[in-house]
């Protein structure tokens, strides 16, 4: 994943995001990364002040490159407006499902009683709600363009793939980094970046 990442990072110029499924994976994968490449990170904590939380927004604004890592679900990866050229790519680690609580079984108890399709009501549709809220961040007008890059197997079965916004249809699946670079050096060319 970090892997994929740092290619996204070499082959598409301008202020990206990662967003992981929790704070250890964050942390975990910008271990990684620090020990792998020399570009920074900047990183969302768990608890940040509002002033914390401006300052790192303030980054959209600068010129020049950004890697930020924050947490899907969290207050980056929603109501955050970034248009034109303020981010021009993200990648979403995992499917976003949320975390095993009495509530949400309880919401799968019902639709397994019902249609048995509890899981999905209590755990796959709202995670999928997460990436298109992540993915929002970068696309919010008609005029926008960039690279939204879903990182994890489970994007590409029949479940997911069905729920792709219909202008998603030219996604592309891919596992050699190899090919990837080639398939992002191919959409810059197609997008004029």
């Amino acid at each position: 994943m970090v892997e994929a990442i740092h290619v996204l990072r070499e082959e598409y110029p301008g202020h990206q995001m990662a967003f992981f499924p929790s704070f250890a994976y964050l942390n975990e994968a910008a271990e990684l990364w620090r020990l792998s490449y020399d570009e920074p990170i900047i990183l969302q904590r768990n608890s940040m002040d509002l002033q914390e939380r401006q300052n790192m927004i303030d980054l959209f604004e600068e010129k020049g490159s950004h890697l930020i890592f924050a947490v899907i679900g969290g207050i980056f990866s929603e109501g955050l407006d970034l248009e034109g050229d303020k981010l021009s790519a993200l990648s979403i680690v995992s499917v976003g499902l949320p975390s095993i609580c009495l509530e949400r079984e309880w919401i799968k108890e019902h639709y397994d009683k019902k249609n048995r399709h509890g899981f999905d009501y209590a755990y796959r549709y709202p995670g999928w709600n997460r990436i298109l809220q992540a993915a929002g961040r970068l696309i919010r007008s008609e005029t926008d363009r960039g690279i939204i890059q879903l990182l994890g197997r489970r994007f590409n079965t029949p479940f997911y793939r069905r729920m792709f916004p219909k202008h998603w249809g030219n996604s592309l699946s891919l596992d050699n980094p190899l090919d990837q670079a080639e398939a992002v050096a191919s959409f810059r060319k197609e997008m004029h970046v």
